[in-house]
C-alpha cells in the first residue's frame, strides 16, 4: 500500500492568507472585514495546516518564486531546513515575518481550543510535527508562541497522547544549547502553569513519571553549586523559567519535588542573590508558598528566610518588594 500523501500548502492559499494576516496586525485595517474573512478561512479543514506552516516556516509569497514548479521548491527549501536545523525558509517582506508569524501562532492556538477534536489524526499529526524543531527557532518571541501553542494541544491531547513532545523536549534540555533549553523550558513552564498535574502522571511507555524526568534537569538550571555552568550564564531566563516551573508544583508537591527539596531549597537561597529582579521575585513567591502550605520544610531555616524577606521588602524593584510583602 502507498504511504499517505504529506501535507503541502497550496501557493495561492498561503498567499491569501499571509496577506490577510499582515492586515490583522495593520493598525488601520477593517477589522470586521478580516474577522469575517477568517471565519471563512476557518472553514477549510487544512486551514490550520496553513497557520503552522506560517508559524514554522515564514511564508509569505508575496514575491514571485523563481522556480516553476511550487511544490518541487517547497519540498526542496524543506529538505534544505531540515538538513541545516532550520525553521524559517522564506522571508516576509517589510520586515513583518516576525509579526505574522507570531499571529498565525496565536490564531491557530484559539482554533485547536475549538477545533482540535474535528481534525483529522493526519492533520493533528502534520500539526505536532511542525511545532517540535520550532522549539529552537532562532527568534524567542517564536520559541514563545510556539510554545503556548504547545501548552494547548497537552491541555487538549495529555502527555500520553503526544509521546513525541516528552522526547523532544527531554533532548533539547540535555543539548545544553541555550536557544533549545529556553524553547523547552519556556513548554514545560506554560504546561506546569496551566496543568502541572499533567506531567505528575503514568504515560504508557514511559518507565518514569514526566516530572522525574524533568524534575533534576531544572533543578540543576537554579543551583549554583551543582551546576556552576548555568548560574554563571548570562542567561538569566533559563533560571527565571526553571524556577517558576518547579515553583508550580509547590502545592500539589509530587514525589520529585518532595525528595528533592533540600536541593530546592539550597537553590533557592542562591537565587535570593540572583542579579534578576525576576528571579528574586520569584524566589519570594516559593517562600510565600511554602510558608502557607508546606512551614515544615522551612523550619530549620526560618531565620535566613526571614532575614532575605527583610531584605526582599526593602529591594529596588517594587515587584520584588511586593511580593516579599505576602510572606507576612
Amino acid at each position: 500500500m502507498a504511504a499517505a500523501a504529506v501535507w503541502q500548502p497550496q501557493e495561492e492559499g498561503l498567499r491569501e492568507i499571509c496577506a490577510l494576516l499582515e492586515e490583522h496586525i495593520s493598525p488601520n485595517s477593517d477589522q470586521s472585514r478580516i474577522l469575517q474573512q477568517l471565519q471563512h478561512y476557518n472553514q477549510l479543514p487544512d486551514f490550520n495546516n496553513y497557520l503552522v506552516f506560517i508559524l514554522a516556516h515564514a511564508e509569505v509569497l508575496s514575491r514571485p518564486l523563481a522556480k516553476p514548479c511550487v511544490d518541487e521548491y517547497i519540498l526542496a527549501m524543506l529538505e534544505y531546513a531540515f538538513n541545516n536545523g532550520c525553521c524559517s525558509v522564506f522571508e516576509l517582506k517589510q520586515g513583518k515575518s516576525l509579526e505574522v508569524r507570531q499571529a498565525a501562532g496565536l490564531l491557530l492556538k484559539n482554533n485547536l481550543r475549538a477545533t482540535f477534536s474535528s481534525l483529522s489524526s493526519s492533520y493533528r499529526q502534520y500539526i505536532k510535527s511542525e511545532l517540535l524543531p520550532c522549539l529552537g527557532a532562532s527568534d524567542r518571541t517564536i520559541r514563545s508562541t510556539v510554545g503556548t501553542v504547545i501548552s494547548v494541544l497537552v491541555q487538549l491531547e495529555r502527555v500520553a497522547g503526544w509521546p513525541e513532545l516528552l522526547q523532544a523536549l527531554a533532548q533539547c534540555l540535555a543539548s545544553n544549547d541555550f536557544i533549545h533549553m529556553e524553547g523547552a523550558m519556556d513548554a514545560i513552564y506554560k504546561i506546569c502553569e496551566d496543568i502541572p498535574e499533567e506531567l505528575d502522571v503514568d504515560v504508557p511507555g514511559l518507565s518514569e513519571r514526566p516530572i522525574n524526568i524533568f524534575m533534576p534537569r531544572l533543578l540543576q538550571v537554579i543551583l549554583a553549586a551543582l551546576s556552576e555552568m548555568f548560574f554563571q550564564s548570562p542567561h538569566a531566563v533559563l533560571r527565571k523559567l526553571s524556577l517558576g516551573s518547579i515553583n508550580q508544583f509547590i502545592v500539589v508537591m509530587p514525589s520529585a519535588l518532595f525528595m528533592s527539596m533540600d536541593q530546592y531549597l539550597q537553590g533557592l537561597f542562591h537565587l535570593a542573590r540572583d542579579p534578576s529582579a525576576d528571579v528574586r521575585k520569584l524566589v519570594c513567591s516559593a517562600f510565600v508558598q511554602l510558608i502557607e502550605v508546606r512551614p515544615s520544610f522551612l523550619e530549620s531555616h526560618l531565620r535566613n528566610v526571614i532575614e532575605f524577606i527583610l531584605q526582599a521588602n526593602k529591594d529596588p524593584d517594587d515587584e520584588v518588594a511586593l511580593e516579599a510583602c505576602e510572606f507576612w
